[in-house]
């Protein structure tokens, strides 16, 4: 099912998909749909119908408490794993609810962003 988005957030998502960036931040109320939306980018981007047990998607932070330094690594770990095919988008890794991240855990992930 596709979901229902703003006719600018969806021609901003299809600029995305035509010019992959590195990183893309989704920032909103709660309940505004940012994890759907970023799901759907991911969806576009990997070319696939869901994203159920895809190898090259994961989604981090969905669960409650505080997400630790030893996550970040695990993000890590799996984005700099180099991927079969020869397409655009390597590996996806979504942080839902990155406000939860605590502060070693932020500056471990800036630094991934940075290199």
């Amino acid at each position: 099912m596709k979901p229902l988005l703003h006719p600018k957030t969806e021609k901003e998502l299809k600029s995305f998909v035509a010019t992959p960036p590195q990183a893309i931040l989704i920032v909103g109320k709660k309940g505004a749909g940012k994890q759907t939306v970023a799901t759907h980018l991911a969806q576009q981007l990997l070319r696939v119908d869901t994203l159920e047990n895809h190898p090259y998607f994961s989604l981090y932070g969905d669960v409650e408490g505080s997400i630790s330094i030893d996550v970040v690594r695990d993000i890590q770990h799996f984005l700099s794993r180099k991927a079969a095919s020869n397409a655009t988008t390597n590996r996806i890794a979504v942080i839902a609810n990155a406000e939860r991240l605590t502060p070693e855990a932020q500056n471990a992930f800036l630094k991934t962003l940075e290199e």
